[in-house]
C-alpha cells in the first residue's frame, strides 16, 4: 500500500507491505524519482529536499521530506534510520492482547506496530516514538 500527505515543503509517504532492499543503491534512487516526479508535477518546485527514511520490517517504509531551500537544482539529502521502531495507538479498555508491551504517554497508549494485528490506527515513527518509549509508563494488562 501507497499512501502519501504532503504539501508544498512537507511531505509523508507510506510503503506499508513494500519490501525494499534499502542497501541497493537502484531501488532507493527509484524511490527517490518517483516522489520526486511527483512533486515536480505537482508543484514545479526546485531546490534541496530532505529525506528520512524509516524502515520497520513489520510495517515497511516511512519516507518523511520536507524543503530545505530553494534552488535552481534539484538536490535530495537522505537520511536511514534502519530497524527504527513503530508505534499505534490503540484504545487501552477494548485492547485485549496481553502479550504485549502498551506505553502510557500524554493520555494516550501505544503499542509496538504488529503487522498482523487488526488495528487500523496512526502510525508513530522517529522521534515521537523515542519520546514514548523514553518517558512513557509501562501498562500492564
Amino acid at each position: 500500500m501507497f499512501t502519501s500527505n504532503y504539501n508544498k515543503n512537507n511531505f509523508t509517504f507510506k510503503l506499508k507491505g513494500i519490501e525494499i532492499d534499502i542497501f541497493n543503491y537502484d531501488e532507493i534512487m527509484n524511490i527517490c524519482k518517483m516522489i520526486m516526479k511527483k512533486i515536480i508535477v505537482e508543484d514545479k518546485d526546485n531546490g534541496l529536499y530532505k529525506f528520512d527514511i524509516y524502515t520497520n520490517y513489520q510495517y515497511g517504509m516511512i519516507i518523511d521530506g520536507k524543503k530545505i531551500s530553494n534552488d535552481d537544482d534539484i538536490d535530495i539529502k537522505v537520511n536511514f534510520h534502519i530497524e527504527s521502531i513503530f508505534l499505534e495507538e490503540v484504545d487501552y479498555f477494548n485492547y485485549k492482547d496481553k502479550n504485549k508491551i502498551i506505553y502510557y504517554y500524554n493520555n494516550k497508549f501505544y503499542i509496538e506496530y504488529d503487522k498482523d494485528s487488526l488495528i487500523d490506527s496512526y502510525i508513530l515513527y522517529g522521534d515521537m516514538v523515542y519520546d514514548i518509549l523514553n518517558r512513557g509508563i509501562i501498562v500492564n494488562i
